[in-house]
């Protein structure tokens, strides 16, 4: 049975297109919530609480390259280091993106996915009181740099200015 959606029907999800009217107001909806974002082939993985969401329509109208930007900005945003199973904050308190580059679709519960074959990401927005990381989780950034330290030989990549291993 397909689905009524912004853009059309599709028989397996609810696809969104950033071009309905309607897409910005239902961005809206997960200010409050969280957004997790991550690139299986690269091994990262953020999470944060939604302050809020912007949609802004290019201005040059000539541009086929680029239709709408979205903006999310965070109260806080963490990284899941893996290895040890703990979040650690991050500096960066919101991410832009061009929503041409992305898919968005309705993945039940009320949340919205949001992927890229060509950057091989994936995100979910959970609405305010859905699934959701505790801020009190979330340790320092400074823990997790000391832990590097207190380990100078061994297999911990010493991470340059802009995150790139330093020799």
């Amino acid at each position: 049975m397909a689905s009524k959606t912004l853009n059309g029907t599709t028989g397996w999800c609810t696809v969104i297109s950033p071009k309905h009217e309607d897409f910005e107001a239902l961005l809206k909806k997960y200010e409050g919530g969280q957004l997790e974002w991550q690139n299986p082939d690269e091994g990262w993985l953020y999470r944060g609480q939604i302050a809020s969401i912007t949609v802004e329509k290019n201005p040059r109208p000539d541009d086929v390259w680029f239709n709408y930007k979205m903006t999310v900005t965070f109260e806080w945003v963490a990284e899941l280091d893996k290895r040890k199973a703990e979040w650690y904050e991050m500096p960066d308190k919101s991410v832009t993106v061009d929503t041409m580059l992305y898919s968005f679709n309705m993945l039940g519960q009320d949340r919205l996915g949001m992927a890229s074959a060509i950057h091989q990401e994936l995100a979910v927005f959970f609405p305010p009181g859905g699934s959701k990381l505790a801020k009190e989780r979330v340790l320092p950034r400074e823990d997790k740099d000391a832990k590097k330290e207190a380990h100078p030989g061994g297999t911990e990549s010493v991470e340059g200015e802009y995150g790139d291993s330093e020799a």
